[in-house]
């Protein structure tokens, strides 16, 4: 469940050296990246998928991949994070609590108008099931092929269609957000893995392709 994937980003007794934050910090020194770079590697997607390939495998996807209990994907979800690659509304956004420095947040902000754009319907449509089923089975097989792991598009269609109810649940579960720098949002702020845990249970990120 969640609770396992974050449990290695957000733990506090691996001491000062091993902590999230140093880790965190580390890895992104290694993550940033110029346009000039992103250019001249053939665009985002290839400079992304040249980063999964780096990271070894794509684990969300990869039923090859064999982790065990120990699953730490921090270093590829830091990269991700950092880099603005990530949907928001599917994937956490990992940042200190704005209340407490010394803490992290994660934080779903559930603003559909990027995954709108992506399926050509207006910002005032719902969206529609079967187009994003389509479109992000579409996405996931490419990824599949590019990093050259074998999908079943069958296995893949039934875990967008847990993603899909995934992506209605958060956006149902909504509270007004006031900060400046978020004020266009309808963020949730969650500060317990348990509570994480309980909204988000409709999808399992050990399985999910994001």
């Amino acid at each position: 469940m969640l609770s396992c994937i974050f449990a290695g980003l957000l733990e506090e007794d691996r001491g000062p050296q091993d902590s999230p934050l140093a880790r965190a910090q580390s890895f992104y020194k290694k993550c940033l990246s110029s346009n000039d770079e992103w250019k001249s590697r053939g665009g985002p997607i290839q400079f992304i998928l040249e980063k999964i390939r780096e990271f070894g495998s794509f684990p969300l996807i990869d039923k090859s991949w064999s982790y065990g209990y120990h699953f730490d994907i921090t270093d590829l979800l830091v990269y991700f994070n950092q880099n603005r690659t990530i949907m928001r509304e599917l994937v956490p956004y990992i940042s200190l609590d704005w209340m407490d420095n010394s803490v992290a947040r994660l934080t779903f902000i559930p603003d559909q108008s990027v995954l709108k754009k992506l399926l050509g319907i207006g910002q005032n449509d719902a969206i529609d099931p079967g187009k994003f089923l389509k479109a992000f089975g579409q996405l996931a097989l490419l990824i599949c092929e590019e990093v050259g792991h074998n999908c079943s598009a069958g296995e893949v269609s039934e875990e967008l269609k847990e993603m899909y109810l995934f992506v209605q649940k958060i956006s149902a579960n909504t509270t007004k957000d006031s900060l400046a720098d978020e004020k266009n949002y309808n963020s949730i702020f969650l500060h317990r893995l348990s509570e994480v845990d309980a909204l988000v249970s409709s999808v399992v990120y050990d399985k999910a392709p994001c």
